[in-house]
Protein backbone atom coordinates (compact mmCIF):
# COMPACT_ATOMS: atom_id res chain seq x y z
CA UNK A 1 0.00 0.00 0.00
CA UNK A 2 1.07 3.48 -1.06
CA UNK A 3 1.67 6.19 1.59
CA UNK A 4 -0.77 9.44 1.03
CA UNK A 5 1.53 12.42 0.07
CA UNK A 6 1.35 15.07 2.81
CA UNK A 7 3.42 17.94 1.52
CA UNK A 8 5.01 18.32 -1.94
CA UNK A 9 8.42 20.02 -1.59
CA UNK A 10 9.74 22.79 -3.57
CA UNK A 11 12.43 21.97 -6.77
CA UNK A 12 15.01 23.60 -5.20
CA UNK A 13 16.77 23.58 -1.73
CA UNK A 14 19.19 26.25 -2.09
CA UNK A 15 18.90 28.81 1.00
CA UNK A 16 17.70 32.01 0.39
CA UNK A 17 20.23 34.52 -0.50
CA UNK A 18 20.48 37.53 2.20
CA UNK A 19 22.64 40.36 2.63
CA UNK A 20 23.63 42.72 5.07
CA UNK A 21 22.78 46.52 3.92
CA UNK A 22 23.04 49.87 5.53
CA UNK A 23 20.09 52.80 4.98
CA UNK A 24 21.48 53.57 2.03
CA UNK A 25 20.58 49.93 0.25
CA UNK A 26 24.58 49.55 0.24
CA UNK A 27 26.31 46.57 1.35
CA UNK A 28 27.55 46.77 5.13
CA UNK A 29 31.17 46.99 5.72
CA UNK A 30 32.86 43.52 7.08
CA UNK A 31 32.30 44.33 10.24
CA UNK A 32 28.47 43.61 10.05
CA UNK A 33 28.92 40.37 8.01
CA UNK A 34 31.40 39.10 10.54
CA UNK A 35 29.09 39.59 13.03
CA UNK A 36 25.92 38.61 11.08
CA UNK A 37 27.79 35.52 10.70
CA UNK A 38 28.18 35.02 14.20
CA UNK A 39 25.11 35.86 14.96
CA UNK A 40 23.30 33.17 12.66
CA UNK A 41 26.18 30.21 13.76
CA UNK A 42 25.19 31.28 17.47
CA UNK A 43 21.42 31.02 16.33
CA UNK A 44 21.36 27.63 15.42
CA UNK A 45 23.28 26.17 18.34
CA UNK A 46 19.52 26.22 20.53
CA UNK A 47 17.62 24.65 17.76
CA UNK A 48 14.61 23.46 19.02
CA UNK A 49 15.02 19.53 17.56
CA UNK A 50 17.94 17.76 17.50
CA UNK A 51 17.01 16.30 13.67
CA UNK A 52 17.69 20.64 12.96
CA UNK A 53 20.54 20.92 15.30
CA UNK A 54 22.62 21.40 12.26
CA UNK A 55 20.84 24.05 10.26
CA UNK A 56 21.46 27.49 11.18
CA UNK A 57 18.37 29.71 10.39
CA UNK A 58 19.88 31.21 7.32
CA UNK A 59 18.56 27.68 5.56
CA UNK A 60 15.25 26.91 4.99
CA UNK A 61 13.81 23.49 6.33
CA UNK A 62 13.00 20.97 3.95
CA UNK A 63 9.85 21.20 2.55
CA UNK A 64 9.65 24.72 3.67
CA UNK A 65 8.62 27.00 0.50
CA UNK A 66 10.12 30.26 -0.64
CA UNK A 67 7.74 32.71 1.04
CA UNK A 68 7.45 30.41 4.30
CA UNK A 69 11.24 30.43 4.41
CA UNK A 70 11.49 34.03 4.03
CA UNK A 71 9.12 35.20 7.16
CA UNK A 72 10.91 32.22 9.07
CA UNK A 73 14.23 34.42 9.10
CA UNK A 74 13.19 37.42 9.06
CA UNK A 75 11.29 36.42 12.14
CA UNK A 76 14.27 34.15 14.00
CA UNK A 77 17.30 36.79 12.10
CA UNK A 78 15.50 40.34 12.59
CA UNK A 79 15.96 41.36 16.19
CA UNK A 80 19.48 39.77 16.75
CA UNK A 81 20.80 41.36 13.90
CA UNK A 82 19.51 44.95 14.31
CA UNK A 83 20.65 45.15 17.68
CA UNK A 84 24.44 43.99 16.82
CA UNK A 85 24.46 46.09 13.88
CA UNK A 86 22.72 48.95 15.86
CA UNK A 87 25.75 48.85 18.50
CA UNK A 88 27.94 48.62 16.00
CA UNK A 89 28.37 51.87 14.08
CA UNK A 90 24.55 52.91 13.48
CA UNK A 91 21.25 51.88 11.70
CA UNK A 92 21.77 48.76 9.31
CA UNK A 93 18.66 46.54 8.02
CA UNK A 94 18.48 42.75 6.78
CA UNK A 95 17.36 42.25 3.30
CA UNK A 96 17.01 39.92 0.46
CA UNK A 97 19.37 40.91 -2.05
CA UNK A 98 18.07 40.97 -4.88
CA UNK A 99 14.49 42.05 -3.43
CA UNK A 100 16.60 45.10 -1.66
CA UNK A 101 17.92 45.34 -4.57
CA UNK A 102 14.66 45.35 -7.48
CA UNK A 103 12.95 47.91 -4.49
CA UNK A 104 16.13 50.11 -4.81
CA UNK A 105 16.13 50.25 -8.52
CA UNK A 106 12.26 50.60 -8.36
CA UNK A 107 12.40 53.88 -6.30
CA UNK A 108 15.19 55.51 -8.20
CA UNK A 109 12.99 55.02 -11.18
CA UNK A 110 10.39 56.65 -9.42
CA UNK A 111 12.37 59.35 -8.18
CA UNK A 112 13.55 60.15 -11.54
CA UNK A 113 10.63 60.20 -12.79
CA UNK A 114 9.17 62.23 -9.81
CA UNK A 115 11.89 64.85 -10.69
CA UNK A 116 11.56 65.00 -14.12
CA UNK A 117 7.44 65.57 -14.01
CA UNK A 118 8.54 68.37 -11.29
CA UNK A 119 11.31 70.09 -13.63
CA UNK A 120 8.82 69.85 -16.38
CA UNK A 121 5.58 71.12 -15.45
CA UNK A 122 7.23 73.86 -12.98
CA UNK A 123 7.23 77.46 -14.64
CA UNK A 124 9.86 78.46 -16.56
CA UNK A 125 11.15 81.73 -14.79
CA UNK A 126 9.88 84.84 -15.94
CA UNK A 127 7.24 83.45 -18.48
CA UNK A 128 3.85 84.59 -17.36
CA UNK A 129 5.29 87.22 -14.60
CA UNK A 130 6.08 90.25 -17.03
CA UNK A 131 3.99 92.67 -15.72
CA UNK A 132 2.26 95.48 -17.22
CA UNK A 133 3.73 96.85 -20.37
CA UNK A 134 6.69 99.80 -19.23
CA UNK A 135 5.42 101.79 -22.25
CA UNK A 136 1.93 102.17 -21.48
CA UNK A 137 2.67 102.99 -17.79
CA UNK A 138 4.84 105.84 -18.66
CA UNK A 139 2.47 107.41 -21.84
CA UNK A 140 -0.28 107.26 -18.88
CA UNK A 141 2.15 109.22 -16.60
CA UNK A 142 3.01 111.64 -19.36
CA UNK A 143 -0.07 111.96 -20.89
CA UNK A 144 -1.93 112.57 -17.56
CA UNK A 145 0.71 115.25 -16.55
CA UNK A 146 0.31 117.27 -19.60
CA UNK A 147 -3.30 116.75 -19.56
CA UNK A 148 -3.16 118.55 -16.00
CA UNK A 149 -1.28 121.40 -17.22
CA UNK A 150 -3.68 121.68 -20.54
CA UNK A 151 -6.83 121.68 -18.82
CA UNK A 152 -5.41 124.25 -15.88
CA UNK A 153 -3.77 126.34 -18.94
CA UNK A 154 -7.20 126.33 -20.92
CA UNK A 155 -9.14 127.00 -17.71
CA UNK A 156 -7.19 129.84 -16.22
CA UNK A 157 -4.01 129.76 -18.00
CA UNK A 158 -0.90 128.59 -16.46
CA UNK A 159 -0.26 128.11 -12.83
CA UNK A 160 1.99 130.65 -12.02
CA UNK A 161 5.54 130.04 -10.47
CA UNK A 162 6.50 130.30 -6.88
CA UNK A 163 9.33 132.87 -7.53
CA UNK A 164 6.61 135.52 -9.08
CA UNK A 165 4.80 138.24 -7.55
CA UNK A 166 2.88 137.89 -4.25
CA UNK A 167 -0.33 139.58 -5.75
CA UNK A 168 -0.54 137.20 -9.35
CA UNK A 169 -0.23 134.03 -6.77
CA UNK A 170 -3.18 135.18 -5.04
CA UNK A 171 -4.97 136.66 -7.67
CA UNK A 172 -4.66 132.99 -9.84
CA UNK A 173 -5.94 130.76 -6.93
CA UNK A 174 -8.88 133.24 -6.21
CA UNK A 175 -10.42 133.26 -9.56
CA UNK A 176 -9.43 130.09 -10.77
CA UNK A 177 -9.87 127.38 -8.42
CA UNK A 178 -12.19 125.09 -10.78
CA UNK A 179 -8.72 125.29 -12.83
CA UNK A 180 -6.31 124.67 -9.89
CA UNK A 181 -8.79 121.26 -8.35
CA UNK A 182 -8.46 119.74 -12.25
CA UNK A 183 -4.64 120.28 -12.53
CA UNK A 184 -4.42 118.68 -8.72
CA UNK A 185 -6.64 115.68 -9.72
CA UNK A 186 -4.72 114.55 -12.52
CA UNK A 187 -1.35 115.45 -11.13
CA UNK A 188 -2.48 113.10 -8.32
CA UNK A 189 -3.21 110.63 -10.95
CA UNK A 190 -0.39 111.03 -12.58
CA UNK A 191 1.65 109.02 -9.68
CA UNK A 192 -0.52 105.65 -9.96
CA UNK A 193 1.12 104.36 -13.21
CA UNK A 194 4.65 105.84 -12.29
CA UNK A 195 4.44 104.07 -9.14
CA UNK A 196 3.56 100.42 -11.23
CA UNK A 197 6.49 101.67 -14.10
CA UNK A 198 8.76 101.63 -10.93
CA UNK A 199 7.86 98.15 -9.68
CA UNK A 200 7.46 96.75 -13.08
CA UNK A 201 10.84 98.01 -14.20
CA UNK A 202 12.73 96.89 -10.83
CA UNK A 203 11.11 92.75 -11.01
CA UNK A 204 12.22 92.67 -14.52
CA UNK A 205 15.56 93.66 -14.05
CA UNK A 206 15.83 90.81 -11.32
CA UNK A 207 14.43 88.47 -14.15
CA UNK A 208 16.93 89.98 -16.43
CA UNK A 209 19.72 88.85 -13.86
CA UNK A 210 20.62 92.33 -12.62
CA UNK A 211 22.07 92.05 -9.04
CA UNK A 212 23.47 94.97 -8.89
CA UNK A 213 21.86 97.81 -6.88
CA UNK A 214 20.45 99.36 -10.17
CA UNK A 215 17.26 97.59 -9.57
CA UNK A 216 16.70 98.96 -6.36
CA UNK A 217 17.53 102.57 -7.05
CA UNK A 218 15.13 102.32 -9.77
CA UNK A 219 12.45 101.36 -7.68
CA UNK A 220 13.36 103.73 -4.68
CA UNK A 221 13.47 106.51 -7.18
CA UNK A 222 10.26 106.08 -9.03
CA UNK A 223 8.34 105.14 -6.09
CA UNK A 224 9.46 108.24 -4.33
CA UNK A 225 8.84 110.54 -7.63
CA UNK A 226 5.72 108.87 -7.87
CA UNK A 227 4.98 110.02 -3.72
CA UNK A 228 6.39 113.70 -4.36
CA UNK A 229 4.02 114.02 -7.38
CA UNK A 230 0.51 112.57 -5.93
CA UNK A 231 1.76 114.68 -2.74
CA UNK A 232 1.58 117.87 -5.37
CA UNK A 233 -1.55 116.90 -6.61
CA UNK A 234 -2.91 116.94 -3.22
CA UNK A 235 -1.63 120.29 -2.07
CA UNK A 236 -3.03 122.14 -5.64
CA UNK A 237 -6.49 120.15 -4.66
CA UNK A 238 -6.01 121.98 -1.32
CA UNK A 239 -5.36 125.19 -2.99
CA UNK A 240 -8.46 125.25 -4.75
CA UNK A 241 -10.89 125.18 -1.44
CA UNK A 242 -12.80 128.87 -0.46
CA UNK A 243 -11.51 128.47 3.01
CA UNK A 244 -7.95 128.13 2.01
CA UNK A 245 -7.68 130.65 -0.93
CA UNK A 246 -9.09 133.31 1.42
CA UNK A 247 -6.14 133.14 3.30
CA UNK A 248 -3.04 135.01 1.63
CA UNK A 249 -0.09 133.45 4.37
CA UNK A 250 -1.31 129.47 3.89
CA UNK A 251 -1.76 130.40 -0.29
CA UNK A 252 1.77 131.17 -0.18
CA UNK A 253 2.85 127.81 1.84
CA UNK A 254 1.05 125.41 0.01
CA UNK A 255 2.33 126.67 -3.47
CA UNK A 256 5.66 126.44 -2.22
CA UNK A 257 5.25 123.63 -0.88
CA UNK A 258 3.42 121.72 -4.29
CA UNK A 259 5.99 123.83 -6.48
CA UNK A 260 8.91 121.95 -4.04
CA UNK A 261 7.45 118.47 -4.31
CA UNK A 262 5.98 118.45 -7.75
CA UNK A 263 8.98 119.94 -9.49
CA UNK A 264 12.58 119.42 -7.78
CA UNK A 265 11.94 116.51 -6.13
CA UNK A 266 9.47 114.81 -8.13
CA UNK A 267 12.51 115.41 -10.61
CA UNK A 268 15.36 114.63 -9.01
CA UNK A 269 13.90 111.35 -8.13
CA UNK A 270 13.21 110.81 -11.54
CA UNK A 271 16.24 110.91 -12.30
CA UNK A 272 16.97 108.38 -9.71
CA UNK A 273 14.95 106.14 -11.84
CA UNK A 274 16.00 106.78 -15.16
CA UNK A 275 19.56 105.88 -14.22
CA UNK A 276 18.49 102.43 -12.36
CA UNK A 277 17.39 101.67 -15.89
CA UNK A 278 19.90 103.24 -17.87
CA UNK A 279 22.89 101.98 -16.49
CA UNK A 280 22.02 97.91 -16.34
CA UNK A 281 20.67 98.18 -19.31
CA UNK A 282 23.89 99.88 -20.62
CA UNK A 283 26.39 97.45 -19.00
CA UNK A 284 24.44 94.40 -19.57
CA UNK A 285 23.21 95.17 -23.25
CA UNK A 286 19.46 95.32 -22.62
CA UNK A 287 18.98 98.52 -24.04
CA UNK A 288 20.68 99.88 -27.13
CA UNK A 289 23.90 101.62 -26.54
CA UNK A 290 22.29 105.50 -28.11
CA UNK A 291 18.96 104.70 -25.96
CA UNK A 292 21.26 103.64 -22.44
CA UNK A 293 23.48 106.91 -23.19
CA UNK A 294 20.63 109.58 -23.49
CA UNK A 295 19.12 108.38 -20.73
CA UNK A 296 22.06 108.61 -18.55
CA UNK A 297 22.74 112.38 -19.74
CA UNK A 298 18.85 113.17 -18.62
CA UNK A 299 19.40 111.28 -15.18
CA UNK A 300 22.35 114.05 -14.76
CA UNK A 301 20.08 116.86 -15.99
CA UNK A 302 17.67 115.77 -13.66
CA UNK A 303 20.01 115.74 -10.63
CA UNK A 304 21.45 119.04 -11.74
CA UNK A 305 17.93 120.90 -11.49
CA UNK A 306 18.56 120.36 -7.63
CA UNK A 307 20.62 123.69 -7.73
CA UNK A 308 17.00 125.74 -8.82
CA UNK A 309 16.59 125.89 -5.02
CA UNK A 310 19.16 127.93 -4.79
CA UNK A 311 19.48 129.81 -7.75
CA UNK A 312 16.04 130.38 -9.50
CA UNK A 313 17.28 130.83 -12.69
CA UNK A 314 17.96 127.39 -13.08
CA UNK A 315 14.72 126.61 -12.25
CA UNK A 316 14.47 125.83 -16.24
CA UNK A 317 16.01 122.52 -15.99
CA UNK A 318 13.29 121.24 -14.17
CA UNK A 319 10.77 120.91 -17.13
CA UNK A 320 14.08 120.29 -19.25
CA UNK A 321 14.67 117.17 -17.16
CA UNK A 322 11.07 116.05 -16.66
CA UNK A 323 9.93 115.61 -20.10
CA UNK A 324 12.88 113.83 -21.56
CA UNK A 325 12.96 111.56 -18.77
CA UNK A 326 9.28 110.46 -18.99
CA UNK A 327 9.69 110.22 -22.95
CA UNK A 328 12.74 107.99 -22.35
CA UNK A 329 10.61 106.00 -19.95
CA UNK A 330 8.49 104.98 -22.51
CA UNK A 331 11.13 104.26 -25.54
CA UNK A 332 13.35 102.19 -22.66
CA UNK A 333 10.16 100.23 -21.27
CA UNK A 334 9.49 99.58 -25.04
CA UNK A 335 12.50 98.65 -25.98
CA UNK A 336 13.68 96.50 -22.64
CA UNK A 337 13.34 92.37 -23.08
CA UNK A 338 11.07 90.37 -21.20
CA UNK A 339 13.78 87.76 -21.20
CA UNK A 340 17.24 87.14 -21.79
CA UNK A 341 19.03 85.14 -24.54
CA UNK A 342 21.46 82.84 -22.75
CA UNK A 343 24.62 81.98 -24.42
CA UNK A 344 24.73 78.75 -25.94
CA UNK A 345 26.88 75.90 -24.38
CA UNK A 346 29.25 73.83 -26.65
Amino acid sequence: MVAPVLRVAPAFEQPVALQLVDERNKAAREDFKLRGQSLLGAAGVGSDSPEQAGLWRGQPEWGQSFPEALRSQATDLGEQERHATRRACGPAVLRPVAHGRTLASANRSCYKRFMDDTTTSRRTPGLGQTGPPLGLLAGACAGLLLGGIALSAALGGVLPSPFADHEVIRGYFLTHPGAVQGAGVLTFASAVPLSIYAATASARLRQLGVTAPGATIALAGGVLAAGALALSGLLLWTLARPAVRAEQPLVRALHDLAFLAGGSAHVVFLGLLVAGVAVPGLLLGLLSRPLATVGLAVAVLAELSVLSLIWPALAVLLPAARFPALAWLVVAGLQLPHHRARAATP
